[in-house]
């Protein structure tokens, strides 16, 4: 007597595979009954219902690692097909030179990612990759870094939490800065650009409907993000007036601008404004000058520099002997 021969099993990986091949080098959008039949890793003339749950997650997923799946209605408008266009797939032809496709595998050689993404948009490029460079540089990793990129790439809301509280925001770029990731965007409830290290998101992030916004033509992300670490934050913004003596005056003012000067002094000294959102990083800043920075104002900045200096002078009793 025959016996049924049972279908091999087929990794989830595997079935992802063949669906995009299936999905890509359709000539027509196909349907559900289609790619079960076709697809391997789908039981074919299996439960509808099961194969329909299968696939939805298979489709979300294959969304969220930012691969376009169109939906259509066929056969008089009675199922939906599915399809992938090669244009939202693969990558256009950049034009590079071979001198210009050397240096970009020079670059991504010398700044290692903790993932491999570098390395698979090479690949994307036809490029391959140069062992010749040593790394100067690591870029910081986040499972969320992919979504918030796939978000900018298709004008779609984000929302997450941040700081314990709900955030909605139409996302404008990306910037690795001093071994963190910026975002920056709309914030919907501040109705203003706001910024957020995406290491200090919480929870999930979420993407609204593509296409809702469109990034302000003034926005430049290499600018986005100010040079000085005292202005980065979501603290409430205040003026700090710090005095400078001694030979590094001149220094100081060269580094945060002549437009920061409010008097100078005949003995050399000079008293500065700056506006800053992160005391801490101000403070740093403003200890590492000892005895030559003064803070004058505000009052609140003054009593965080004398309890740092009575917390440091606790740490480091100096003996009497």
């Amino acid at each position: 007597m025959a016996r049924d021969i049972p279908e091999p099993r087929v990794s989830r990986l595997e079935r992802l595979t063949n669906l995009v091949l299936y999905l890509l080098h359709a000539p027509r959008p196909v349907t559900i009954h289609e790619i079960s039949d076709q697809v391997a890793g789908y039981s074919s003339g299996g439960d509808p219902a099961t194969i329909r749950q299968q696939f939805e997650r298979d489709k979300r997923l294959l969304r969220e690692q930012g691969i376009v799946i169109q939906v259509e209605p066929v056969r008089q408008e009675t199922q939906l097909g599915y399809s992938i266009r090669e244009q939202d797939f693969f990558l256009p032809d950049l034009g590079l030179t071979g001198e210009e496709q050397s240096a970009l595998s020079i670059a991504v050689a010398a700044v290692h990612s903790e993932d491999s993404t570098s390395r698979v948009a090479l690949a994307k490029l036809g490029i391959a990759p140069s062992d010749g460079a040593f790394f100067t540089a690591t870029l910081p990793e986040s499972p969320r870094l992919s979504q918030i990129h796939q978000a900018i790439c298709t004008r779609s809301p984000a929302s997450f939490s941040y700081r314990g509280a709900e955030r909605t925001v139409d996302p404008f770029g990306l910037l690795c800065r001093n071994g963190a990731w910026y975002l920056f965007g709309w914030d919907h409830l501040r109705s203003e650009r706001r910024t957020y290290r995406v290491d200090r998101i919480e929870g999930e992030l979420t993407m609204g409907e593509p296409g809702t916004f469109q990034i302000p033509a003034d926005f430049e992300v290499s600018r986005a993000l100010p040079a000085r670490a005292w202005e980065i934050g979501e603290g409430d913004r205040f003026l700090a007036r710090v005095l400078i003596e001694g030979e590094i005056a001149p220094i100081v003012v060269a580094s945060v601008g002549e437009d920061r000067v409010e008097e100078r002094h005949d003995n050399g000294a000079v008293t500065i404004v700056l506006e800053a959102v992160n005391s801490e990083a101000l403070l740093s800043w403003i200890l590492g000058m000892a005895d030559h920075a003064t803070v004058l104002d505000p009052p609140e900045l003054v009593r965080e520099v004398v309890d740092r200096l009575d917390r440091m002078a606790a740490a480091f009793p100096v003996s009497g002997r």
